[in-house]
C-alpha cells in the first residue's frame, strides 16, 4: 500500500482553512498548513484597522459545512469574521496542523 500523500497548504486564510478541514473530513490528515504569522486568518487577521468589515453579506463568509446564522449584522466586522474562522479551526481540529514559517522558499 502506498503511503498517504504529504500535502503542503500555503496560508491559513479562508481557502487554506477550508482545504485543511475538507481533507480532514475525507480522512486525510497528512498535511501541514504553513502560515507566515503566528495565528490563522490571512486577510482577516492582518487588516484590523478601525471600521474593517466585510463588503459582502455575511452569508458569503460561511463554509457550506459550517453555516452561521447569528451574525451581528449583514456586513460583519473584521473581529467577528476572524472569530468565526477560529471557531471553525478549533471545531474541526485543523489548527493543530498549522506551522508558522517566515516565508516558504521552496518545495520538493
Amino acid at each position: 500500500m502506498a503511503p498517504p500523500p504529504r500535502i503542503a497548504i500555503i496560508g491559513s486564510g479562508f481557502s487554506g482553512l477550508c482545504l485543511g478541514i475538507r481533507l480532514l473530513r475525507l480522512g486525510i490528515d497528512s498535511f501541514t498548513i504553513f502560515e507566515k504569522a503566528e495565528r490563522l486568518g490571512g486577510t482577516w487577521r492582518d487588516n484590523d484597522y478601525p471600521g474593517a468589515a466585510c463588503d459582502l453579506p455575511a452569508i458569503a463568509y460561511c463554509f457550506s459545512f459550517e453555516q452561521k446564522a447569528d451574525w451581528s449584522r449583514k456586513w460583519p466586522p473584521q473581529a467577528e469574521i476572524l472569530a468565526y474562522m477560529e471557531h471553525c479551526a478549533a471545531k474541526y481540529d485543523s489548527i493543530v496542523r498549522q506551522r508558522a514559517v517566515p516565508r516558504p522558499v521552496r518545495a520538493r
